[in-house]
């Protein structure tokens, strides 16, 4: 069957030109298993309020986490029709002679891609990841292209992808924070698709597979995401679980053991449903509040912001060129009380200087992101970092021309 072909956003194809930048600035700083302390991050996935945070930014390896993003790509084929779950993709050498785990596919083989979700759910199957990315891109090198492509789009600005399993490559990298952005994105976007996760068994050729996540099966309220190992990224888990209507996203990466990883995620979802969600005007649904799949934003220091700029921008001598973006909405009359609340917050966001810019979604309907424009580089920098401490997402930006 010929290579899938898909339609690239706007926005995706602009920032493949970005990719190999970005890349090599990443893989510069590249982590090393002794020198990379543990990380993690839970956030409220309605508001997005931050309610732990350590290392947040700290690269690391994703492991398996990757296959995040190759489900986000083939949920996004699924919704735009350029898949069907009983559509087949034929096994590749290359996919067969994958290393475990797997599900032991054979080459030549026709497997569906219902069948391929599931197996990436619960096995975690690399053999069915790299079958998936052939199938849709022609070449997992090129399905890694879009899944970087796809990263940026969503904001990942730390992460680069080289394949679609998760497999140790040096190059490929990602940050706590990152992930969150990832998990907020498919459960946003493919609110239909993420009851995958939650699957605990997948029968297949007379075998039976059980997910790896063990929070769904002994933490109240859990319903999945994504386990990951490697000799070199340690022990990683993203975990979503929803109490009360509330729900909660917690990532943990470099732990010591699975042991120990899941029990630093329980500790960790336990103290946020303890703790009290965003006022209602930043986290209801009906204040039109939209999820990080639409929001290009970075939580790091200006250095990390600056590696997903034009470095033209960046050598800049303009004085006042450059914007913050705090948050993206699904009403104008939401975004514009969210922009009054940060300019109570910030001496840089002004009424004078607030901007409400409008962009369409792929169903047509807008969004409107905050944003205060006019200001130096290192003012830009300054009111994020300020608001970074009082749990406000925020992205430093170059204003175009």
């Amino acid at each position: 069957m010929h290579a899938m072909r898909f339609r690239l956003s706007v926005i995706g194809r602009l920032l493949l030109g970005s990719i190999v930048t970005s890349s090599l600035l990443l893989a510069a700083a590249r982590p090393t298993q002794a020198a990379v302390p543990p990380a993690w991050f839970v956030i409220d996935a309605e508001s997005g309020q931050v309610l732990a945070a350590q290392n947040a930014d700290a690269l690391h390896y994703p492991a398996s986490l990757t296959k995040l993003m190759t489900l986000y790509l083939v949920f996004d084929g699924l919704e735009q029709k350029q898949l069907t779950l009983g559509q087949t993709f034929s096994v590749s050498r290359h996919a067969a002679d994958q290393e475990p785990t797997k599900i032991g596919l054979r080459r030549g083989e026709r497997i569906s891609i219902h069948d391929l979700i599931l197996a990436l759910v619960t096995q975690s199957a690399n053999d069915a990841a790299v079958v998936l990315g052939e199938g849709i891109a022609g070449s997992e090198a090129g399905f890694a292209e879009r899944m970087s492509a796809q990263a940026k789009e969503l904001g990942m600005t730390q992460t680069v992808f080289r394949n679609a399993s998760g497999l140790p490559n040096r190059h490929q990298v990602t940050s706590a924070r990152d992930m969150a952005r990832l998990a907020r994105a498919l459960i946003r976007d493919f609110p239909d698709d993420y009851k995958y996760f939650s699957v605990k068994r997948f029968h297949y050729r007379g075998r039976t597979f059980l997910n790896h996540d063990r929070l769904i099966y002994r933490y109240q309220g859990a319903d999945g995401m994504k386990t990951g190992f490697t000799n070199a990224a340690r022990f990683n888990l993203v975990s979503s679980a929803m109490r009360d209507d509330r729900r909660l996203i917690g990532v943990v990466l470099g732990s010591s053991s699975p042991t120990e990883r899941d029990r630093k995620m329980i500790a960790l979802l336990d103290r946020g449903f303890a703790t009290g969600a965003a006022p209602p005007a930043v986290a209801a649904r009906s204040s039109g509040v939209v999820a990080a799949s639409e929001i290009v934003s970075a939580l790091s220091p200006i250095s990390r912001a600056e590696a997903a700029v034009p470095r033209t921008a960046i050598k800049s001598k303009e004085p006042r060129r450059w914007a913050i973006q705090v948050g993206v909405f699904a009403q104008r009359e939401a975004a514009i009380r969210f922009a009054s609340e940060i300019a109570r917050q910030s001496e840089a966001a002004t009424t004078r200087n607030r901007r409400i810019e409008t962009h369409s979604r792929k169903n047509g309907r807008p969004l409107y992101r905050v944003q205060f424009v006019d200001l130096t580089q290192s003012a830009a920098a300054a009111a994020c970092r300020s608001l970074h401490r009082q749990r406000h997402d925020c992205f430093v930006r170059p204003i175009a021309d």
